[in-house]
């Protein structure tokens, strides 16, 4: 169920840095085969969990979960990491801002090792 902003409680769980409950939804969301709808999931700013995950109210261990988990998927990951929120940005874009090194750097190595492109 979402939030009135269009949130997953994937989304939440990212935001309050909840690592136990993010690995237990991703779990959960694949053995009822509801991954896509909860990873590609956005709210009404048009941001995806990776945008959540590269703000600073995310622990850098919850951002890790979650990319390693989406990353076996180079296609979703593509489109995930690509993706701009309606302020134009990217996640490595929030992370950028935000100051987030250890997430930028993450993201960045994911880029380079999965070799996709992102505008």
């Amino acid at each position: 169920k979402r939030d009135t902003k269009g949130n997953t409680p994937l989304n939440m769980a990212i935001r309050c840095g909840r690592v136990n409950k993010i690995k237990i939804i991703l779990e959960e969301s694949v053995k009822l085969g509801i991954l896509d709808s909860f990873v590609t999931n956005e709210n009404e700013s048009g941001q995806n969990v990776l945008h959540h995950a590269a703000h600073e109210n995310c622990n850098d261990r919850s951002f890790t979960c979650l990319l390693d988990f989406i990353k076996s998927d180079k296609v979703k990951m593509e489109k995930m990491l690509s993706k701009r929120d309606i302020y134009g940005f990217t996640p490595l874009d929030v992370a950028k801002m935000k100051h987030q090194t250890i997430k930028m750097d993450a993201i960045s190595s994911v880029i380079s090792e999965l070799e996709i492109h992102v505008d």
